[in-house]
């Protein structure tokens, strides 16, 4: 039993006055409030209501002057059909069926959908909510509220009207980048657009929020589990134009902060998306690679760009899915999508377009020699390109080795990629069908 008289509600500071949300990107959130109050001398109630259902109650901070808080309780048995008929079993209610039928008695159960009522008399019927258009009851039952509520219990050294600083974690907020890139007609340059995706499932909203987005590797102990929250730093070149861009960054610990420059209100069960970033002509360079081994005929097509200044980038983008167009006329068409990971300033962003359909590649093995004992093995390869386009294309020819390896014949230059990869490039033209033959030895 809570041993206080006056319950006081918390308000907003000043009409407007918005909380200041901090959203990492893998369901969580931190809020601030401050609300204003007038506190009577000694020990007495606090109640704040409208917070979100998914609030973390050993997360909240009250910050005030003078006072002691005692005990905090999280309720949040909300109001809603089904809650209202549990908590009226063993109650009298009435009920009116679709067909006009009434029906009056004592609730015995209700369960999956199912109401087991006892009628005057003795006699037990069930009905199912579907067949009925109404139920009347007497009153709401006790312990069920229309929104969550803290409920603190705080004695006040004096009396009178202070600011209060409320803070709490909650789950179900989250937000992650996406990008619309826009090749142009040659396929050298790309206009490009970021956007930030604000996804709310807390169970509550936000009005006229204060926006900041952390990213970072932030680690979270257990109970309930561990939780690494990916994060990664926002891309913020100036968009094209004149315009401003719309976050703010600053290094915050061993992460990044970003500020929207004006306030938002996050709805329940909404998606808001904000624009990030965006930049004009950025060099882009078109790829083919062929990895015979692994993918068979297929030509894998790619697009690199560099994050730098000099490409009208040079600030950290965040991971997120592009998608990849291709101006057409006066429309665009969609020629790829990737979800690329982070990448840093200064780094080159590689993307997945498809597989090409006018360069095809055919590898054979002409003769594989295996290992006898401690001797080596030996393998010649042939890799055919067959350009069946209009243009002139390179293609990157990839193969693989195990270990210890070389090459003892090769009718194109090469070089090394890695420990077991090597590469060549065949540059054909319209038409054009060009291959690549060598001989490997390899032995451990």
């Amino acid at each position: 039993m809570r041993r206080y008289a006056l319950i006081l509600t918390l308000l907003p500071a000043a009409l407007g006055a918005g909380p200041a949300l901090t959203v990492y990107n893998s369901d969580l959130a931190v809020v601030r409030e401050t609300r204003t109050v007038t506190l009577k001398a000694g020990r007495q109630g606090l109640s704040i209501s409208g917070l979100p259902a998914r609030l973390d109650p050993t997360s909240v901070h009250l910050d005030g002057q003078g006072l002691r808080l005692l005990q905090q309780d999280f309720d949040y048995d909300l109001v809603s059909p089904d809650r209202v008929l549990e908590k009226y079993v063993d109650q009298p209610l009435k009920a009116l069926g679709k067909g006009g039928q009434a029906y009056a008695g004592r609730l015995l159960s209700y369960e999956d959908g199912q109401l087991l009522l006892k009628l005057p008399g003795g006699r037990v019927l069930m009905l199912s909510r579907s067949e009925l258009g109404s139920i009347e009851f007497p009153e709401l039952p006790g312990g069920l509220l229309t929104k969550p509520t803290l409920v603190w219990d705080l004695e006040a050294q004096g009396a009178g009207e202070q600011d209060l600083g409320l803070s709490y974690m909650t789950a179900g907020l989250s937000w992650h980048a996406e990008y619309v890139a826009v090749l142009d007609k040659d396929e050298k340059s790309l206009d490009l657009n970021g956007w930030v995706s604000i996804d709310n499932q807390s169970g509550g909203a936000f009005e006229d929020a204060q926006l900041k987005l952390m990213a970072g590797e932030i680690h979270r102990a257990a109970p309930p589990r561990d939780m690494m929250l990916k994060a990664a730093a926002l891309a913020l070149p100036a968009p094209a134009g004149d315009a401003a861009p719309a976050f703010a960054e600053r290094s915050f610990a061993d992460y990044h902060l970003y500020t929207l420059g004006y306030p938002v209100t996050l709805r329940q069960a909404q998606q808001k998306q904000v624009q990030l970033m965006s930049a004009a002509k950025v060099p882009a360079v078109k790829k083919y690679l062929y990895d015979g081994e692994q993918r068979g005929a297929a030509v894998l097509v790619t697009v690199e760009l560099k994050n730098d200044k000099a490409a009208g980038l040079g600030l950290p983008l965040p991971a997120g899915k592009w998608r990849i167009f291709k101006a057409d006329g006066a429309g665009r068409e969609l020629v790829g999508e990737d979800e690329a990971g982070h990448c840093a300033k200064d780094e080159t962003l590689k993307l997945t377009l498809g597989n090409a359909f006018d360069v095809v590649g055919e590898r054979t093995v002409l003769a594989d020699e295996p290992r006898r004992g401690g001797d080596q093995a030996s393998r010649q390869v042939k890799v055919e390109i067959r350009n069946r386009r209009e243009e002139p294309v390179t293609v990157t020819v990839r193969e693989h080795a195990w270990g210890q390896w070389d090459l003892g014949a090769s009718d194109a230059e090469w070089k090394r990629v890695d420990a077991g990869t090597f590469s060549a490039e065949l540059s054909l033209k319209a038409g054009e069908v060009k291959d690549w033959t060598y001989t490997v030895r390899m032995k451990y």
